[in-house]
């Protein structure tokens, strides 16, 4: 399975290469649904399933994402994830809530297919279960506040001037110390996602064009 998820990472970071050549092709950005990524605002919610290599466990989350382009193809992005469930039976895992920032690569100004990389840093707040000698049932450890590196790949597909399709791969690093576990709890997770999302022109083009100073 981490094998799968592995090939699955690479695929997509090589398609990245490929679809750059676009930006170059006319024929492919005359029917882009906008002039520019440039002041793009973009919300999306997706959902996501993963898989811890350390622990052997799938989770499936919930996901957000907010992005403001300030020049084109370039992005600033905030990312929320939040565990809906961890169905696999070796599972401690309870709570799993991820907020990040960082920024983002996208390759082609004027998109239809939208390829990007992006690199974020932010925190989990986690919470797993332990055993306690005469206690019948797991006991919830406490909360734990956790620092996560998040590396993302995928691709956005314009339906129109203001919707979006996405899918994409993410590979988070974290652990979580303490929480009554008595080992620290790695959080490392591949995940891979679907969503729908929303898109705004916040920058009227034409006149940033044509402005004289």
């Amino acid at each position: 399975m981490v094998n799968r998820i592995f090939f699955a990472l690479a695929l997509l970071f090589l398609g990245q290469t490929t679809f750059a050549q676009y930006d170059q092709l006319e024929d492919y950005e005359k029917d882009a649904p906008f002039a520019s990524t440039e002041g793009l605002l973009k919300l999306n919610l997706a959902f996501a399933s993963g898989f811890m290599p350390n622990q052997i466990i799938y989770n499936h989350y919930l996901q957000g994402s907010l992005a403001y382009f300030p020049e084109k193809k370039v992005a600033l992005r905030a990312d929320f994830s939040m565990l809906l469930s961890s169905p696999s039976q070796a599972s401690i895992l309870k709570q799993n809530t991820g907020i990040y920032l960082g920024g983002f690569w996208h390759f082609v100004d004027k998109p239809i297919w939208d390829p990007y990389i992006g690199l974020q840093a932010g925190l989990h707040i986690s919470q797993t279960t332990y055993e306690k000698p005469g206690f019948v049932y797991a006991q919830y450890g406490d909360f734990q506040v956790s620092p996560a590196i998040q590396f993302q790949t995928g691709v956005n597909f314009y339906i129109s001037k203001y919707l979006h399709l996405s899918a994409g791969a993410q590979a988070i690093v974290a652990e979580q110390r303490g929480g009554k576990v008595p080992d620290d709890y790695s959080l490392t997770e591949f995940r891979a996602h679907l969503g729908l999302g929303l898109q705004f022109g916040l920058i009227d083009l034409e006149k940033k064009k044509n402005r004289v100073f």
